[in-house]
């Protein structure tokens, strides 16, 4: 969570010349494309012979791929303290699933955890400067990015269980940059995207730091505790990703509320409540 939260900055400054859904493109290709590159020095082989394409193109482009295009087109018809919330979900979103699927069993001391998570995710997400938050449409979008970036995220974890993270994260990655692609292409072709881009020295930099740590390890150690911990368990850790990116900002000179500390301590109750033993 601390090597995805120092992408959002890198984000929000390549956003100033790059187009929101070219960026996507590249942030899914550029990091399973560096991480395929490194694949040699990992000491477990992987026999990519016996992959299995079609689940991992269905899971890695509509899970993955979907998700994360279904939250872009959010981010312009929502208010973005809207999808910050809905964000904070995923783990209600994840024992549903487990619920419906019968692999969880929805106990009271679990959903007390789920609504500890929750809780201190919108308080960490929140914006309080008094910023109006009405409906816009793109909520139901940023639900659906939740949706299928938690399914992705389960179906990874079962279906591929036989594939170490390491390799599971390059295909996964490049499939969802597959299905990108031609929506990428066709909107320039047809003129209605507009292609912007920089490739500046800094902004070179800047995609490196994205593609390698905050996208590509972030994703191997995420499918890695996701398949220890369990989904549900394993995104309660996510809630506190918007009180990370606030500690670089405090870093840089900016200030920290009450409420988001407060909102932090509750993620961490919430993940240790959920990870205690049963008796």
């Amino acid at each position: 969570m601390l090597l995805w939260a120092t992408g959002f900055p890198v984000i929000d400054r390549l956003l100033h010349d790059w187009d929101p859904l070219l960026l996507v493109l590249i942030r899914l290709g550029l990091a399973g494309v560096v991480l395929a590159l490194f694949q040699p020095l990992m000491r477990t082989a992987y026999n990519w012979r016996t992959l299995p394409w079609r689940q991992v193109l269905w899971i890695g482009g509509a899970g993955l791929g979907g998700s994360a295009l279904c939250l872009v087109w959010s981010q312009k018809y929502a208010d973005p303290v809207t999808i910050a919330v809905l964000a904070t979900t995923i783990p209600l979103v994840s024992a549903i699933m487990g619920a419906l699927a019968g692999e969880e069993r929805l106990s009271p001391r679990l959903l007390l955890a789920i609504a500890c998570a929750m809780a201190g995710g919108m308080l960490t997400s929140l914006d309080f400067s008094g910023q109006t938050v009405g409906f816009r449409g793109g909520e139901v979008l940023a639900l659906l990015s939740v949706v299928l970036w938690t399914w992705y995220s389960r179906a990874s974890v079962a279906q591929l269980d036989q594939m170490p993270a390491y390799p599971k994260a390059v295909v996964t990655l490049l499939a969802g940059a597959l299905v990108l692609l031609p929506l990428v292409l066709g909107g320039a072709m047809s003129g209605a995207l507009a292609l912007r881009y920089a490739l500046t020295p800094y902004h070179l930099g800047l995609l490196a730091w994205m593609a390698i740590a905050s996208v590509g390890l972030s994703m191997v150690f995420w499918l890695a505790g996701a398949k220890h911990l369990g989904v549900t368990i394993a995104s309660m850790h996510q809630n506190a990703v918007p009180f990370y990116v606030l500690l670089f900002a405090l870093l840089a000179g900016a200030s920290v509320q009450a409420a988001q500390v407060l909102g932090a301590l509750l993620v961490v109750c919430g993940a240790v409540l959920a990870q205690l033993p049963s008796r």
